[in-house]
Formats: structure tokens, sequence, C-alpha cells
């Protein structure tokens, strides 16, 4: 999973007196095979070597042969398409001794860059075109969040607080009782307000554009009360879950809350666009229309039938 955070080291990286190497590999197993992808980074990378070899010192080159030797054993020995992998990013500087490999749920285009600075620009498409969805499941003593991205879970240091049970005693006329509901309803608040708050820093992080939440139902309204406007206009609904449930279970629904955000936005791109042809306005239709607008530039949104397929 790439995330901010990933974005925000690679910007910050100094390779010293070296350069840096950024490889981009496709490895969507209903194109490549395994020995297939192995062979073209092979190829590409002692491509780049070979035309990078005039006019380099000896230094920048050995460091660069490091970078490259280590990608290929790394390919060779370490890595294995799981899940639904489709992509591969490996930022690697021999002479600051940095490593980074993201594996990406979407295929990019295979090449590789030699710079003074990582090569970051299909990362931050991948990070753009797809939206990042927490989903926080809680009850009045544990918040578990789940951040979901491009069909990958990541989660998150969960919260906790020592809200006390239901207590029955009596007392004077049940007066005790009544004063110790109180106590655990105030606790039950703090708890709330506290996992609102972290929720909200997620958002400032940018670890997520689209919330949804675990909880009963009748506790639902009490603490959407406690979210932060922010956080309340990207929230997408309940879901049934609890924090005790099984992580099988919980990975099933935050999928199912994935597919729920993409199919949402597909329809509205979707219908948008038939309204727009229907109306007359700027927007078009058919293979050569749309090729003719990609190469003047005028291409704001492409939307492709993923079964679509043309010669040429």
């Amino acid at each position: 999973m790439i995330t901010i955070e990933d974005i925000r080291e690679l910007r910050t990286l100094v390779p010293g007196e070296g350069l840096v190497t950024s490889f981009y590999l496709n490895v969507d197993p209903r194109r490549f095979s395994r020995q297939q992808f192995l062979a073209m980074a092979h190829t590409l990378l002692q491509e780049k070597l070979t035309a990078f070899r005039e006019g380099a010192s000896e230094e920048l080159l050995r460091g660069l042969e490091r970078d490259c030797k280590h990608i290929e054993d790394f390919l060779r020995n370490d890595f294995e398409v799981r899940g639904r992998v489709r992509g591969l990013a490996i930022i690697t500087a021999d002479a600051g001794n940095f490593f980074r490999v993201y594996r990406l749920a979407q295929p990019v285009h295979s090449e590789v860059v030699f710079g003074p600075d990582p090569y970051i620009r299909p990362l931050l498409a991948v990070l753009d075109e797809h939206r990042r969805i927490m989903l926080v499941v809680l009850d009045h003593r544990e918040a578990r969040l789940f951040e979901i991205y491009m069909g990958e879970i990541l989660e998150h240091e969960s919260y906790r607080s020592d809200t006390q049970g239901k207590v029955k005693e009596g007392g004077w006329y049940g007066l005790e009782e009544r004063r110790i509901a109180r106590h655990i309803e105030n606790q039950i608040f703090r708890h709330y307000k506290g996992v609102a708050d972290v929720l909200l820093e997620h958002f400032r992080l940018g670890h997520f554009e689209y919330l949804f939440v675990g909880i009963k139902e009748e506790e639902y309204p009490l603490f959407v009360n406690f979210l932060h406007t922010y956080l309340k206009g990207v929230l997408k609904g309940r879901v049934h879950l609890t924090p005790k449930d099984h992580i099988n279970t919980i990975v099933a629904e935050a999928l199912r809350a994935e597919r729920i955000v993409e199919e949402e936005e597909d329809r509205v791109i979707v219908e948008h666009l038939l309204e727009t042809i229907g109306n007359r306005g700027l927007a078009i239709s058919g293979l050569p229309k749309v090729l003719q607008a990609v190469n003047l530039g005028a291409c704001q949104t492409l939307v492709v039938d993923e079964e679509y397929r043309a010669g040429g």
C-alpha cells in the first residue's frame, strides 16, 4: 500500500553523492508470467545502464549498478505476486542506503529512471485516482481503525478507554445507582469524543477521504454527534460490525465498503457523461473522436469499459 507518509518520505530523500533509481514494473498476472516480468525487468535495467554509461563517472555508475543488482535480487528471491498486486514500484539510492518497495493494486507503465530525486509521478497518479476509506469499528471501550485503499487494508493502532460496565447498586432510593449510571454515561461520551479526535487527526494527515462506522444502530446517532464537521461531510454510513468480530468478517465488510464507494463514483461519472452527451455539451463518445480530443489535450475525464478492445 502506498501512503501519504511514503510520498513525504520520498520527497525529502537526499541521495548523498549518488543518484536515485526509480523502478516501475507491470506485474499484472493477467498479462505476464513470473518469468516474463523477470526478463522484462532485467532488460529494462540493463538497457538503462548501457545508455547511462556514456559520460557518467565510474563512481556514479557503480552505485547505479548496485541499485540495479539489488532490484533484480529482490525480484528473484523475495517478491511474489499475491492478492490484488498488479504493479510494483521500487525506489533505491545506493549512496543513501535507501531501498523501498511499494506493491500496487493497479498496473503501472514499466520503466526505469535515474535522477537526483525519486521519480514519483506514477505513485502520485495512483494516489489521485483511488479513494482512501477509513472504517472505524467501536463499542463503549474500544475502537479499531482500518484504512482501506485499492483492496489493501491497514489496521492502525486501536483506541481504548477504561469505561465501566453496567453496575447495579441500590443506595438510598436508587440514588447511588443513578449516580453510577451518569458516571458511566460520561465515560462513554469521553470515549466517543476521544475516538472522534483520533479520526480527525487521521483525516488531517490524509489517511482517508471517506468514513464508515461500525457500531450498534442505537449508538450510531450519538457517536456521529461527536464527529467534527469535516468528518460528517465524508461520512458514508454505518456497517454491522463490532470490535470483537473476527478479522475476516471485518476485512470482508471493509472491502464491501470500498466497492460501495467505487461503484457510486463510477455511477456518477457515467451519468454525468451520458447527460452531457445528450445535452450536446462538452462530451463525446466513440474511439476516433476521443483519440482526437486526447491528442489535442482536450480530455479532462476518460471513461473506458474494462472489457473494451480495439486494434491499432
